[in-house]
């Protein structure tokens, strides 16, 4: 997907203790529903030109190891500001001046201009209040996607994100003898030139 110009950071709010054990010792955004991340979902469908991430201090070094992206560093002029929880689902609208967009009753992605955005930091996003507090200030928007509040919310659209992905895939109509085995709904079967296949295996 070609870059769009903006700059985009995931943040953790005061929420994540709600997805533990998950989020232990993984940060939220890392977190799987469907084929990818929810970080890299929102990478997948917005296309940007940066990408950071703001997470607690105790995931920093592992963030760190696992990522190429900047963690808790500093930003890069104006940004989109991205709730970790948000499962995006459709392309955002950049709004032309700051602005919260709202998911139900929850903030997940806030657009800030260089100055609102310098102003920012992981600890802010962390602290209880905080979100409501800004949703309160500046216009607000809805924006379409699902707000991902406890661990059996990912099991929830985890079926619809992995039909999505699958439709979003270049066609692969696969051209294997699978010995003993079966191929059931064969046009809905995609699979990997690495992956192994053992016998009398069904695919569905």
């Amino acid at each position: 997907m070609e870059a769009s110009p903006v700059n985009i950071i995931f943040f953790e709010d005061d929420q994540f203790s709600k997805l533990l054990p998950l989020t232990y010792w993984r940060q939220v955004g890392a977190l799987k529903c469907g084929t990818c991340s929810l970080a890299q979902r929102g990478i997948n469908v917005i296309g940007p030109s940066s990408v950071g991430f703001y997470v607690r201090p105790e995931m920093v070094a592992i963030c760190q190891q696992n990522s190429d992206y900047s963690v808790n560093g500093a930003v890069k002029g104006a940004t989109l500001f991205i709730n970790s929880r948000f499962l995006i689902t459709e392309k955002i609208k950049i709004p032309t001046e700051n602005s919260v967009m709202m998911c139900g009753d929850q903030v997940a992605a806030i657009w800030c201009d260089k100055e609102l955005s310098s102003s920012l930091t992981a600890e802010y996003f962390l602290t209880k209040g905080r979100l409501p507090e800004m949703a309160e200030i500046l216009p607000s928007s809805t924006i379409a996607g699902q707000m991902i509040n406890y661990p059996w919310d990912l099991i929830k659209y985890n079926g619809e994100m992995i039909t999505s992905d699958f439709q979003a895939m270049t066609p692969v109509t696969p051209d294997v003898y699978i010995e003993a085995g079966a191929l059931v709904n064969r046009a809905q079967i995609a699979i990997h030139p690495t992956a192994i296949i053992k016998p009398s295996v069904v695919l569905d």
